[in-house]
């Protein structure tokens, strides 16, 4: 066999079966390799989906100008100030005229407002329920812009109760769960409203 022959002819057939395998994505530029990012705003806040909600509401991004009480805020809205009733939730009185300071109100205020105020964030509406309540007050799921649910915040730390209006809502059952739990744990007014916390259940939802 002529070595000086084969050699040569031997190594251009390794070099061409080596091309064929290597891959050839070195030719792409890396940012066409890379699945493009939807910049569209999503459906519902992270927490809304650990909650297992699958229908969504509109969600609109606003600024919270001021805390009225634990379960009501006013925002800025396309340059006019608007009431928002947080659904699901129902907060101890603190500033109805006619009405004393309920246990706890004071502190349910103090949460929300550490919460929100003056923070922008973001509301969604309720296909199952009214969009405004009797008092003019728009109602709304609240989300701040990292993804807390305020509404399910405010029972799970024990802020305020659940409360049903008129009919289920869409996180009824999860908002129902979270307070089992703060009961559970004695958070808030849990704790601090022991003695009067049933006459407020039934009283003072507003």
């Amino acid at each position: 066999m002529n070595w000086r022959l084969f050699l040569p002819r031997f190594l251009l057939v390794c070099l061409w079966l080596a091309c064929l395998a290597y891959p050839l994505s070195f030719l792409v530029k890396p940012h066409l390799l890379t699945k493009p990012t939807s910049t569209a705003s999503p459906t519902a806040s992270p927490s809304a989906r650990a909650l297992g909600t699958v229908e969504t509401g509109t969600l609109e991004t606003v600024v919270v100008t001021r805390v009225v009480d634990g379960d009501t805020i006013k925002i800025s809205r396309n340059g006019s100030i608007a009431t928002i009733r947080l659904i699901g939730i129902n907060a101890p009185e603190s500033v109805a005229p006619n009405r004393p300071v309920e246990c706890y109100g004071k502190e349910s205020s103090a949460s929300l407002r550490g919460l929100l105020e003056g923070q922008p964030v973001q509301l969604e509406n309720d296909l199952s329920q009214q969009d405004v309540d009797r008092y003019g007050r728009l109602l709304r799921y609240v989300y701040l812009l990292d993804g807390t649910f305020v509404n399910d915040k405010m029972i799970r730390d024990g802020d305020a109760l659940e409360y049903t209006y008129d009919r289920p809502y869409r996180y009824q059952s999860p908002f129902k769960a979270a307070q089992a739990a703060a009961k559970t744990e004695q958070k808030g007014l849990w704790k601090a409203c022991s003695e009067t916390l049933p006459a407020f259940g039934e009283t003072s939802v507003k």
